[in-house]
């Protein structure tokens, strides 16, 4: 089940537009890039209560760059001592930018390398949907004053070619700007893999901004379900 795990964390990897962002519909113009390095840290629960704390942990570098015509090139890598995942995608936003709603469909391949089991190539399709709200104290689901924030919903398939059934998943992400420079962003997922069960995961960050174009990330994972983990993740974004 863990080991289940592993391999799952490395293939995953507002306001109109939030202006750091990772994934979502809305595309980048022409020519910008957006990069994202992080460490992540994941224990099952049991373990930790009990103090046998020897994390796995999780390398991964993000890329997004604009190609202009609401197209964005996209590359995923993971690395962990179980192997490693890359995954280059390619998304086209189909709504215009000042759309209240967008929405954008990726087609993404990549290789997955692993310790356990053969390398596989992955296929991938996506959707994507997304709105940016302003400022304001929020309805009753947004119980918080705020400078706005934006809301995503994203689908995808991933075929492994080393399995016979698509890897399932589903997730909701709010994003709220507290301040110029904090932003507090909730994310709930459902993933399904073949063989496993549902794997039910909450994930929270905050994100500050150190400098323009560049900001840190302190996000948490609680997962229930395939694999009982919590994990902790810190990263640097970087806009140009």
């Amino acid at each position: 089940m863990r080991r289940a795990f592993t391999i799952l964390a490395m293939v995953l990897c507002g306001l109109a537009a939030p202006p750091v962002a990772i994934a979502g519909p809305w595309a980048r113009d022409a020519g910008d890039v957006f990069l994202s390095a992080s460490l992540t840290a994941e224990e099952a629960r049991n373990d930790l209560l009990m103090g046998l704390i020897q994390p796995d942990t999780t390398t991964g570098l993000y890329a997004e760059i604009g190609l202009g015509h609401r197209l964005t090139f996209g590359l995923d890598i993971q690395r962990s001592d179980g192997g490693e995942t890359t995954l280059g995608f390619l998304r086209h936003t189909l709504t215009p930018p000042d759309a209240t709603w967008q929405f954008a469909f990726d087609l993404g391949a990549g290789q997955r390398r692993t310790t356990a089991i053969d390398d596989s190539t992955l296929i991938r399709f996506g959707l994507s949907l997304g709105r940016g709200f302003g400022a304001g104290n929020g309805p009753w689901f947004l119980p918080m004053a705020h400078q706005g924030g934006w809301l995503t919903l994203e689908a995808r398939a991933t075929q492994d070619l080393a399995f016979d059934e698509p890897i399932l998943q589903a997730e909701a992400t709010i994003g709220l700007a507290m301040s110029d420079r904090l932003r507090l962003i909730s994310t709930l997922k459902v993933e399904h893999w073949p063989r496993s069960e549902a794997l039910f995961s909450y994930l929270p960050s905050l994100v500050y901004d150190i400098r323009p174009g560049t900001s840190v990330q302190l996000g948490g994972r609680l997962s229930d379900g395939g694999a009982d983990v919590v994990g902790l993740t810190l990263g640097i974004w970087q806009a140009f």
